[in-house]
């Protein structure tokens, strides 16, 4: 069922924890998957996580964010973010292309968000668009070219 393994235990072919040195914010964890056209995972566990897909493609799913057991299949898009809840689930790569999806494991733990906190999507709306969010966490992209600055945030 994959309860309680994490995705780069059971596949470690598949998932890099790519967090920077010193980790990522309040206990978290930043994954790396990729699945090869054909490929499958072992049934493993997140917590709440993040996504950006690098590299989209279709992926079949069984198990979370569906009921266990219940298969799926989706068509994951390049640039797109999306928030997946916690749950044990496996992925198999049943697209004509390698996918490839950055994303973040989180915690519990929160942080404090100062009152005169601006976003950079405030301070900064060409360069910077939210793909996903909810109350806790948001997925972000930035888009910047070389030379360019962004503003205090």
């Amino acid at each position: 069922t994959g309860k309680g393994v994490a995705c780069c235990t059971a596949s470690p072919g598949s998932y890099k924890d790519v967090s920077p040195e010193g980790g990522a914010p309040l206990g978290s964890k930043l994954i790396k998957m990729t699945l090869k056209v054909g490929e499958q995972d072992e049934p493993h566990d997140h917590p709440k996580h993040y996504m950006y897909i690098i590299a989209g493609g279709k992926l079949s799913i069984t198990g979370a964010p569906f009921p266990p057991g219940v298969t799926k299949e989706l068509e994951m898009k390049t640039g797109m973010g999306m928030i997946v809840p916690a749950g044990a689930h496996q992925v198999k790569n049943t697209g004509d292309t390698d996918v490839e999806i950055l994303f973040l494991e989180v915690t519990e733990k929160k942080g404090e968000t100062p009152d005169s906190h601006k976003t950079p999507q405030d301070t900064d709306p060409g360069h910077y668009k939210t793909l996903a969010e909810d109350d806790d966490w948001m997925v972000v992209k930035m888009d910047m070219k070389v030379g360019e600055e962004d503003h205090p945030h």
